[in-house]
């Protein structure tokens, strides 16, 4: 019984350093942990210790080390979270995964010296997500493969609410105030998602009319990413390299960092996703973006040549989707 007080009383301290300055501890608690007030007191006196589900959701949002908290000392060892959607409740817990997101972001916003690191194999969500057709086609792509029923369901049928555009608005708006973000792709990103649109295609699921919808959005987003390549900034400052691999990425990593914290995402099952807040983890997989850089051309304002036959080729690629 000592032992969880005694690790209670750690996960306290970690709590109160972690709350930003000005902030109200309380409150903050309130808002990521579905307690109330008291709840929240007995917790921080000891008299009921955090569960370790509460530590895990806390520690995502206010970026602490959660194997730190649980003594993982192993090195070849981390604690992992898996973010997979309710397929039963699918637009609440999309809506709650994206916020979720939203909110770390912004945790992330105040620190300093905040670096993201990115080394994608097929197009990432993120991506999508300006974009309302592409973003609804991932999610039902993901939905038709999970949904266990023998009917098909259409592409029309996956409705995106206004709560998921709005968390999707936020995400970009969060997520592109990073200081400094290094992404490096795969030549053939863009082959996955011509694939799955192709197939849905044949199979009478997505419409001619959704079909050049999705088109045009692909076109839209090739020419965004050209025009960020050239420029090697967004709209709001934020300074982005893009390189090219010349090696294959055989997966999609995702690596937050500031003076205090690194976070490791790895993309599995489609949309979904594993996070570690694991030192170790980071350490690796920063190295590993890092080193990918040696085997990639860089296309930020330089490697104009590399960079033109690249956007010209992903260009030529949508136009062809659903033509035999």
């Amino acid at each position: 019984m000592k032992d969880k007080y005694n690790l209670n009383e750690q996960v306290v301290s970690v709590i109160k350093s972690s709350i930003p300055p000005g902030s109200n501890m309380i409150s903050e608690l309130m808002e990521l942990l579905p307690i109330g007030r008291e709840a929240i007191y007995r917790r921080l006196r000891g008299e009921v210790p955090f569960t370790f589900e509460e530590i895990a959701k806390v520690s995502l949002k206010m970026g602490f080390s959660l194997d730190a908290i649980v003594g993982v000392k192993n090195h070849e060892r981390a604690v992992f979270d898996l973010n997979v959607l309710d397929l039963d409740n699918l637009n609440d817990d999309y809506c709650s995964r994206v916020n979720e997101y939203v909110e770390f972001f912004r945790k992330l916003r105040i620190q300093k010296n905040v670096r993201a690191r990115f080394a994608f194999s097929t197009l990432p969500y993120s991506f999508y997500l300006p974009f309302e057709n592409l973003s609804r086609f991932r999610l039902y792509r993901w939905y038709y493969q999970v949904n266990k029923s023998q009917s098909s369901i259409s592409f029309s049928e996956i409705i995106m609410s206004e709560e998921a555009l709005q968390a999707h608005r936020n995400f970009i708006l969060e997520s592109r105030s990073i200081q400094r973000a290094v992404y490096i792709l795969d030549r053939e990103i863009f082959n996955s998602i011509i694939k799955d649109i192709n197939y849905f295609f044949k199979l009478s699921l997505i419409t001619v009319e959704e079909l050049e919808l999705l088109k045009n959005e692909l076109l839209e987003l090739i020419s965004e990413l050209e025009t960020l390549a050239i420029s090697g900034v967004y709209k709001n400052g934020t300074k982005v390299a893009l390189y090219l691999a010349n090696v294959d990425l055989e997966a999609s990593h995702s690596h937050f960092e500031s003076e205090t914290i690194g976070v490791s995402h790895l993309r599995v099952l489609a949309i979904n996703g594993l996070d570690s807040q694991s030192s170790r983890i980071s350490d690796v997989q920063k190295e590993w973006i890092d080193s990918l850089k040696r085997c990639s051309t860089l296309i930020t304002q330089s490697g104009e040549v590399d960079r033109f036959a690249f956007f010209r080729k992903q260009r030529t690629a949508v136009s062809l989707i659903g033509r035999d």
